[in-house]
């Protein structure tokens, strides 16, 4: 009937409608990586900080992140067996960044790094994971988003247990993960501020911070889909966690396609509302579909 051929239509035009409302919307996708023992990031044309040059043992001040920007306060400890990635200088671990509020830990709650341009990627070596570890992307005084690692924690698998880097500290701390993980803007976001934080006495541990201004899809070698497995999307505090699968992008950091993830509420209403669009749109544009016998 021609009743039932316009319904599909509209449908159709429903769900399109919603994929695309899905796909521009500006937000931050936390990713981890690909292979466990990973310490660098795989993304191409990136500024990255190790902390090798820094004093270990002391709080540094308004530290220059190589051009790309400011951090203004870091804590930095000598690797061991909870933290230190592995480098051309110190291959068996190197000195790194750590945020708590312990002072067996340099009292050093949070650090803030600000850059010098809006960018749209950063990473980092994540190591000792513990749910208590805090990231909040600004733009301006507007929060981007705000990620805890509550679900990275809870979705990096047993084979990212245990110090990676070898020598003495090599498979320690086997109750916690070690994974590079990956925050990506997209949708036409960016992030000119990152604050990381641990406000109770455990550690929030990381090496080798990496940033980039061009969103991930618009520069020569980007590959189809974000790099790493894909953990949750946040747009300010609301967040979607992700179950498995990729995240395609298009040339202009779009994302195009989502991965399976936990359903957000009001999807149906989306789609009903999308369906109603799609009917009136019919009428309006006299859309002719095939009728269905």
């Amino acid at each position: 009937m021609r009743v039932t051929s316009i319904i599909r239509c509209a449908v159709v035009i429903g769900l399109a409608g919603a994929m695309t409302i899905s796909s521009v919307k500006a937000s931050l996708i936390m990713t981890y990586a690909e292979q466990p023992g990973v310490q660098v990031s795989t993304v191409a044309d990136t500024t990255m900080f190790n902390f090798d040059s820094l004093p270990t043992g002391k709080l540094a001040k308004n530290v220059d992140f190589l051009g790309a920007g400011t951090i203004d306060k870091v804590y930095v400890i000598p690797a061991n067996q909870y933290g230190g990635a592995a480098d051309t200088a110190y291959p068996n671990g190197s000195p790194y960044a750590v945020e708590s509020s312990s002072s067996g830990l340099g009292a050093n709650q949070t650090t803030t790094l600000t850059w010098n341009q809006p960018s749209s990627y950063f990473g980092m070596w994540w190591s000792a994971g513990d749910p208590n570890n805090y990231l909040y992307f600004y733009s301006g005084t507007n929060l981007v988003g705000e990620f805890d690692t509550k679900w990275l924690d809870q979705k990096v698998g047993k084979s990212y247990y245990g110090n990676p880097v070898p020598g003495s500290n090599y498979g320690k701390d086997s109750g916690e993960a070690f994974a590079f993980i990956n925050f990506y803007a997209v949708g036409g976001a960016t992030f000119d501020k990152i604050v990381l934080s641990n406000p109770g006495t455990s550690g929030f541990e990381s090496d080798n911070w990496t940033v980039r201004a061009a969103a991930y899809g618009t520069v020569a070698g980007d590959g189809s889909t974000l790099p790493g497995v894909p953990v949750q999307e946040v747009n300010g505090t609301n967040v979607t966690v992700y179950g498995s699968g990729t995240v395609a992008v298009s040339d202009d950091g779009h994302p195009l396609t989502s991965v399976a993830s936990v359903p957000e509420p009001g999807l149906w209403q989306l789609l009903i509302i999308g369906g109603i669009a799609g009917l009136v749109w019919h009428r309006i544009r006299m859309l002719r579909c095939t009728p269905i016998a």
